[in-house]
């Protein structure tokens, strides 16, 4: 099995990298459900995840914090630096 510490490649090109990303997340979701917020996935580009913010997350001021906690979670787990941003609905 691959590395997860040691991605050269782009984490979106790497079903491992996808596969922890997602595992991560899941393991974030439980402190955000206890405030009634959720996260989902939407997108890898580069170092950058993007995610949709729901239920209570939308409006909460520390959702900024709530990326943050994310973001470490991730690098942690991924071994390389990333930048977590929130994913815009679309506008209709």
């Amino acid at each position: 099995m691959e590395n997860p510490r040691a991605f050269s490649q782009a984490l979106e090109d790497s079903p491992a990298a996808l596969a922890l990303i997602e595992a991560c997340l899941e393991e974030c979701r439980p402190v955000l459900h206890q405030d009634g917020g959720d996260l989902t996935l939407t997108r890898v580009q580069g170092e950058r995840i993007y995610v949709r913010l729901s239920g209570a997350c939308v409006a909460c001021a520390q959702a900024g914090h709530t990326l943050g906690f994310v973001r470490r979670r991730l690098m942690g787990a991924l071994g390389r630096p990333v930048w977590v941003l929130p994913d815009e609905a679309p506008r209709v």
